[in-house]
């Protein structure tokens, strides 16, 4: 079970407890982030005590299995009824065709499903209903729409245009071998340093050393000079510097920052439509 009065407190949450109040006051307080990846951690076990120690106990965040996954846990400790669903960013054959890319949740509340996801980074910010239809939320558009079997969620803007979900409920822990995945050094979150914040009006995006503001019309980035600049970041993004080696973290995201401009002094007309680097 989970401590609920605990992480209500960790996510500043004090209104009604209904799942778009809570999922709002999550996404507020809850980083998406791959630090631990970063800092060669052990794993985090997908259990709810283990979730629950890392992210409301020491104030962190995680990523889509994570952060999904506790906040599934306090949903179903709150009596609602929610099913686990995996995702892939495409439904090609091939390398990139990878279900269980993504775990995102359907929350039953009063009679209607819902769409819910705290773990995407610059998702949607409010849950959206778990039928076909363009919904709109202070500027941002998300679409949901059949694709064969599987269901298309469009995100405008985002960090890649959609996912596409399989309906076929799981559970948490078939999500395991993917987590894992993810420590390991061909994974993305293993060669990049990603933090990222989503607020009501707009998502906030470190990769390396650059920092992305996303809103619905627009987007604006800057890189982060000095070990004090990217304190200040992590701050705003809302990382706890108790918890973790900011200067060592400094340190590996400069040498992405480097490396992604060595990539680009090399192939300068292969990356000439890449708006951020690392």
């Amino acid at each position: 079970m989970i401590d609920v009065a605990a992480y209500l407190r960790r996510i500043g949450h004090s209104g009604p407890l209904t799942l778009a109040a809570l999922h709002r006051s999550h996404l507020s307080a809850v980083p998406y982030e791959d630090l631990d990846i970063q800092l060669g951690r052990p794993i985090v076990p997908l259990t709810a005590p283990a979730l629950f120690d890392k992210i409301v106990t020491r104030g962190r965040g995680g990523y889509c299995y994570e952060l999904n996954g506790l906040f599934g846990a306090l949903l179903e400790t709150l009596g609602f009824e929610v099913t686990y669903l995996r995702a892939t960013l495409s439904l090609e054959q091939g390398p990139r065709r990878f279900w269980g890319q993504h775990a995102a949740l359907v929350v039953r509340e009063d009679g209607q499903d819902w769409l819910a996801d705290v773990g995407y980074g610059d998702g949607f910010f409010s849950p959206v209903p778990f039928r076909e239809g363009r919904y709109e939320q202070d500027g941002f558009t998300y679409t949901l729409e059949r694709s064969g079997p599987y269901w298309s969620v469009g995100l405008n803007p985002a960090t890649v245009p959609s996912f596409y979900l399989d309906p076929a409920p799981m559970r948490l822990a078939d999500f395991a071998p993917h987590h894992v995945h993810q420590w390991t050094g061909d994974s993305g979150f293993a060669q990049t340093l990603i933090v990222q914040r989503r607020l009501a009006d707009r998502a906030l995006i470190l990769r390396g050393l650059t920092l992305l503001t996303r809103e619905a019309s627009s987007e604006r980035s800057s890189v982060l000079e000095s070990a004090g600049d990217f304190r200040a970041a992590m701050a705003t993004l809302g990382v706890p510097d108790e918890d973790l080696d900011l200067d060592l973290l400094y340190g590996k995201a400069a040498g992405q920052h480097e490396a992604w401009l060595a990539s680009q002094a090399a192939c300068p007309s292969q990356n000439a439509g890449q708006k951020t680097g690392a």
